[in-house]
């Protein structure tokens, strides 16, 4: 039925979250699918990445990937 399911999450509030991925782990579960937490990123315009640290977005990607991570450490679909 299903093979994937995508759950959006707002990383400033992550446990908005917390039903979504609740009823996305039960889904997966019966359909034998995985469950993958997405979070969108909005990019600095171009006007200002004069003003920005050299290593602003990599700090940032990897920042999202570890809430994300953390938001997702205990769900298990077994």
């Amino acid at each position: 039925m299903y093979k994937s399911i995508l759950v959006p999450v707002d990383i400033a509030e992550p446990e908005l979250a917390e039903p979504a991925i609740a009823a996305a782990v039960g889904l997966a579960k019966g359909a034998g699918a995985s469950v993958r937490l997405v979070y969108v990123r909005s990019l600095v315009p171009i006007t200002y990445m004069e003003f920005v640290p050299a290593g602003f977005d990599a700090e940032q990607q990897e920042d999202a990937e570890a809430k994300l991570r953390k938001v997702g450490a205990n769900k298990v679909i077994s």
